[in-house]
């Protein structure tokens, strides 16, 4: 050995071109070499600061906790792997310039900020997924999607069902319609400035209410009916080929006949009148059952008439 000690002749270093330190065991625990690397089989603390240059690979092992009280900044990749409870803690605000890919679940829990959730996730460009996004259910008044500026618009779901579900959009708090695998339902009213186009049925269970007059500017056609009820005996419906409809109190005929409805209070006379367009009437108890124009008729009841008009006009062709 080239130095040693007095009072330990087997510890010291060994050769100029590399240095090295043994305990009293005679066992080397610290070696310095030419270049100056240095290595340890113990325990190295470094009370001032510690400066490093470039790490190469598998060159730096943290296997306890470790805390970083200035910036860390990796230029490069950054392997983490698996992540328990508490492994990973951001405490700041955090930019991440790449990609951050999540293979796992992904949990972010946001805190109340007055009347609205504070922001757990913001994007200023598009938002993609291309697997599911599944929300909580929401309500007319919070929606599960909403829109900032209107946080109470938007789509819920009213009822959750495996065979009838109802999806909601509510306007304001308040549901404007609900949307089932059988059609969609209106709680409200339904305005329509524009023209409605039906290829089906339109059924109404309660009564339809015009402002002013009702006009059916098409053919009703294919075997289909239109079926007026609930007039009142003093009011009549009449239909022409000019397609003008009247609603009068009374018609008086001009012709009545003699029976055992003679013209009461009760039951108005029944008989043959015509009107301001040169429309031939016939009328019971006050009402016009048909009216017969050039080129043709309309009849409000299906019997055959008993007297028969003009050319060709017969009971056969004509009922």
């Amino acid at each position: 050995m080239a130095n040693s000690f007095i009072a330990a002749p087997q510890s010291g270093d060994t050769a100029p071109v590399q240095y090295a330190l043994k305990n009293s065991a005679g066992t080397q625990v610290f070696t310095v070499d030419a270049q100056g690397n240095i290595s340890t089989a113990g325990t190295l603390s470094v009370s001032g600061a510690a400066n490093t240059g470039a790490l190469t690979a598998a060159s730096a092992t943290i296997t306890g906790n470790e805390t970083i009280g200035g910036n860390l900044s990796v230029t490069g990749t950054t392997a983490i792997g698996t992540l328990q409870a508490t492994n990973l803690a951001l405490s700041g605000s955090e930019t991440i310039a790449g990609d951050l890919t999540v293979q796992g679940k992904t949990t972010l829990q946001a805190t109340s900020t007055g009347a609205l959730t504070a922001t757990s996730l913001t994007s200023t460009g598009t938002t993609q997924s291309t697997g599911h996004i599944v929300t909580s259910n929401g309500t007319a008044a919070a929606p599960a999607f909403s829109f900032l500026s209107q946080p109470d618009t938007g789509l819920y779901l009213v009822t959750a069902s495996a065979t009838a579900a109802v999806l909601g959009l509510s306007v304001n708090g308040v549901q404007a319609f609900g949307l089932t695998k059988a059609g969609l339902t209106l709680p409200g009213t339904l305005s329509v400035s524009g023209a409605v186009t039906l290829a089906s049925t339109l059924g109404v269970t309660g009564a339809i209410t015009g402002a002013s007059t009702l006009s059916i500017t098409g053919a009703i056609t294919g075997g289909a009916s239109l079926t007026v009820s609930g007039l009142a005996k003093a009011q009549s419906l009449q239909v022409t080929n000019q397609g003008s409809v009247t609603d009068s109190p009374n018609i008086t005929p001009a012709v009545v006949f003699a029976g055992a409805f003679g013209g009461t209070s009760s039951y108005p006379p029944s008989g043959i009148t015509s009107d301001s367009l040169g429309n031939l009437i016939f009328t019971y108890q006050g009402r016009s059952v048909m009216a017969m124009a050039n080129p043709g008729y309309s009849a409000q009841v299906g019997n055959a008439p008993t007297t028969a008009f003009g050319i060709n006009f017969t009971a056969g062709a004509y009922t």
